[in-house]
């Protein structure tokens, strides 16, 4: 008779005390990811404590052998979280060092049986059937759908910019804010830029509606836009902005996108186009006509979702 031996930290039996790691790679919207999950773990798990941990801090040779001062002064987890490439492999090694439970946000660069637990969008998604270690979310997490919504008279338009997913027709985007802006007088509009929207975008956009306001995301003050779309009541998005679409739905506003005519069909503008085609959000056309949500989305909040899965699966696995 052959007996396997199976590790089991003691505070992973212990559902009210675990210790987290998070690994991230300094990228925003990594970063915005892994908070968005740390917030809904740490409503259900108060006592949870957690460190957090950038790799671009490290050298390449640190992170090839996930050895590094950082990592010595680190107590030893019981579950690590990585969101970026440059995190799974220091994940992995640091996983089977100290034998924890490692999950991984967004489908990973290397393959997913590797890890215990992958929380990834379903457009990312090329199985047919999904693996038990797998959770699908609609879109990326963010941290939106944690915070409280209190609607105001205002409205939020966020410009993304040149991408591989969608053309930017410069002219034609302008034209479908300014009858966004004209269609509800009533609100107090912002428009607010992105580092990829064109440098004259935004200046074209302030002679056409010299009555909103205007926020250049190079002076965007810490912590604006979420504070901005907590209290929106509508919001209008390009689809080039994948994580802000996301973020607008999950944020309890009414959320409407702009048209932009996609490149050659892939799984992310396929994803917006399939959001318009389902009456999901409420949306803007070249002719500039307004087509209001046939079926909108409730409010989303796919981090507390992926939270009670992964809670779940280490209590199952514990």
């Amino acid at each position: 008779m052959v007996y396997t031996l199976i590790y089991i930290a003691p505070s992973l039996m212990d559902k009210s005390h675990r210790k987290w790691l998070y690994l991230h790679d300094g990228k925003p919207g990594h970063l915005s990811q892994l908070q968005g999950l740390s917030q809904a773990i740490v409503a259900q798990q108060p006592s949870d404590q957690n460190e957090w941990l950038n790799v671009a801090d490290l050298f390449w040779w640190q992170r090839l052998l996930a050895q590094s001062p950082e990592l010595r002064g680190i107590a030893k987890p019981d579950v690590i979280v990585a969101a970026g490439h440059r995190t799974h492999w220091a994940a992995l090694l640091l996983g089977r060092r100290w034998q924890a439970h490692t999950a991984v946000i967004m489908r990973p660069s290397l393959p997913i049986s590797m890890f215990n637990s992958v929380i990834m969008p379903k457009h990312d998604s090329k199985a047919i059937a999904t693996p038990d270690n797998v959770y699908l979310t609609e879109g990326a997490l963010n941290k939106l759908g944690e915070r409280s919504f209190q609607a105001s008279e205002q409205g939020l338009i966020l410009l993304g910019g040149h991408s591989k997913h969608f053309e930017w027709p410069s002219d034609q985007i302008s034209q479908q804010v300014l009858a966004i802006v004209r269609s509800q007088p009533q609100l107090e509009w912002t428009i607010a830029d992105s580092r990829r929207t064109p440098k004259q975008q935004l200046a074209r956009l302030q002679q056409l509606c010299p009555e909103a306001n205007f926020q250049a995301h190079n002076t965007c003050p810490t912590g604006w836009l979420n504070e901005q779309m907590s209290r929106s009541k509508c919001l209008w998005i390009t689809p080039d902005s994948v994580s802000m679409v996301y973020e607008a739905l999950s944020s309890g506003a009414q959320c409407g996108l702009i048209d932009l005519p996609p490149k050659a069909s892939n799984r992310i503008n396929q994803s917006m186009l399939r959001l318009i085609a389902e009456g999901k959000v409420e949306t803007i056309g070249r002719d500039l006509t307004r087509r209001h949500a046939s079926q909108p989305l409730p409010r989303l909040n796919e981090a507390r979702g992926a939270a009670e899965w992964l809670i779940s699966r280490l209590a199952n696995t514990a």
